[in-house]
C-alpha cells in the first residue's frame, strides 16, 4: 500500500512536468512553433523537420543546419530532407556550413548542397574538395555526381588521386556520372589499374558508363599493363559489350584474342571466357570450346582449372540463352 501511494505521488508531481515538457501542437503554417519544436522530444522534433520541409524559408534554414549535429541519425537525415526540400532559399546557410568545425555538419552540408545544385553550390563544393576530413572529400566527390556539371572533371580528377581509397573510388563514380570521354584515361590510370578493389570497381563502373568512347583506350592499354590490371580491362570490355554498343564487336575480339595465349595467366584468360559469356558472345565459341579442351588436359593446373570453369561458365551461359544443343 506504501508503495501504491508513494508511486502516485511521484506520478502527481511528475505529470504536469512531463505536460509542460510536450510543446503544444503547432499549424502547419506557423514555422517560429514548428522550430521550437525542432527541440523537443524525437517524435515531434521529426514532424517539425519535416513540415519546414515543406513549409519553412530562409528563417529555418539556420535552426534546421544547427540540427544535422544531432546524435539521432533519424532526426539528423529529417532536417538533412527538409533543407533540401527548402532548395535554393538554404544554399547560403549550407555555404557557410561547409566552414563549420563540425565534420559531420559539413558532410551534410556538401550532400545537400550536391541536391539542391546551382553556381554557389558549385563554388562551395570545389573549395569542400579540399576539406581534411575525407569523408567529407568523399561527400563533396558524391555531390559533384548529383550536380552532374563538366566543370567538375578537374576537380574530380584531383580526387581521384586522393591519399583516401574511399575517396577515390567516389571520384571515380562522379566521373563516370559526368560522361565525358576525355576522362577515359585517367580513369584507367588512375582508377582502374589502382591497388584499391573498391576504387578500381567503381573505375570499371565508369568506364562501362562512358561506353563506346572507352572500348579503344581500354584495347591499346591492355598489352602495357600488369596482370590484375589486366583482367579489369576486360571486366570493363564485358561490362560495355553488354550493353550492345558499337564497341561489343571490338571488346569480342579482345577476349577471343587472349583465349589461346597460354603464356597469359589463368585469371586473365578466365576473366576473357567471363568476358565472352556476359558479352552472350556467340562467335567465341569456338575459342571458348578449344581453351576448355586445353585445360581440361592440363588439369593438375591451377591455371588450367581456373580456365576450365570459366569457359563452361560462359558456354553455359551462351548455349542456354540460344538454346544450342550441349556438344562440350
Amino acid at each position: 500500500m506504501k508503495k501504491f501511494l508513494l508511486l502516485a505521488i511521484v506520478f502527481c508531481l511528475v505529470t504536469p512536468l512531463a505536460a509542460r515538457a510536450i510543446p503544444p501542437e503547432c499549424a502547419p503554417d506557423d514555422v517560429p512553433c514548428l522550430i521550437r519544436q525542432l527541440d523537443a522530444d524525437k517524435p515531434a522534433a521529426l514532424h517539425a523537420a519535416m513540415v519546414l520541409g515543406g513549409r519553412g524559408g530562409v528563417e529555418a534554414v539556420p535552426p534546421l543546419i544547427k540540427k544535422l549535429t544531432s546524435d539521432d541519425p533519424y532526426l539528423a537525415t529529417a532536417v538533412l530532407q527538409a533543407l533540401i526540400k527548402i532548395g535554393a532559399p538554404a544554399v547560403p546557410e549550407l555555404v557557410k556550413a561547409t566552414h563549420s568545425k563540425n565534420a559531420v555538419v559539413r558532410r551534410y552540408a556538401a550532400y545537400a548542397l550536391g541536391k539542391i545544385g546551382g553556381q554557389d553550390a558549385f563554388a562551395a563544393l570545389e573549395k569542400a574538395a579540399h576539406d581534411p576530413d575525407k569523408e567529407v572529400r568523399r561527400q563533396t566527390a558524391a555531390a559533384f555526381a548529383l550536380i552532374n556539371d563538366p566543370r567538375s572533371m578537374t576537380t574530380l580528377l584531383d580526387l581521384l588521386r586522393d591519399r583516401s581509397s574511399s575517396v577515390r573510388a567516389e571520384a571515380a563514380g562522379a566521373l563516370g556520372a559526368v560522361g565525358d570521354k576525355r576522362v577515359v584515361a585517367p580513369l584507367i590510370e588512375y582508377g582502374l589499374c589502382d591497388l584499391s578493389p573498391e576504387t578500381s570497381a567503381a573505375a570499371t563502373a565508369a568506364l562501362a558508363a562512358i561506353g563506346d568512347p572507352a572500348v579503344e583506350p581500354l584495347i591499346e592499354t591492355f598489352n602495357a599493363r600488369p596482370s590484375y590490371a589486366r583482367q579489369r580491362i576486360l571486366i570493363a570490355l564485358a561490362k560495355i559489350g553488354a550493353q550492345g554498343g558499337k564497341g561489343r564487336d571490338r571488346a569480342v575480339q579482345t577476349a577471343v584474342w587472349v583465349m589461346p595465349h597460354k603464356n597469359e595467366s589463368g585469371d586473365v584468360r578466365a576473366a576473357a571466357a567471363y568476358a565472352l559469356g556476359d558479352m552472350d558472345a556467340q562467335e567465341g565459341v569456338p575459342a571458348l570450346k578449344q581453351a576448355l579442351k586445353d585445360a581440361t588436359q592440363d588439369s593438375k593446373s591451377e591455371d588450367a582449372r581456373k580456365v576450365a570453369a570459366a569457359c563452361r561458365m560462359a558456354l553455359d551461359k551462351i548455349y542456354q540463352r540460344h538454346q544450342m544443343p550441349h556438344d562440350y
